[in-house]
């Protein structure tokens, strides 16, 4: 996009940008769509290692 993010403020950058801004926004939407939510954990303590190896 040519811009970048720092302290909460987007900035210009120094350098053309590869990607156009419509190119941008249609990708960001298609990743916020195919984003799924995590499985919600069990809270056992015991055995926190369960289903992870």
């Amino acid at each position: 996009m040519g811009r970048l993010r720092h302290k909460g403020q987007i900035h210009d950058g120094l350098h053309d940008a590869i990607v156009d801004q419509e190119i941008w926004d249609r990708v960001q939407h298609q990743l916020a769509v195919q984003t799924q939510p995590r499985a919600a954990s069990h809270g056992n303590a015991e055995f926190f290692l369960a289903g992870k190896l």
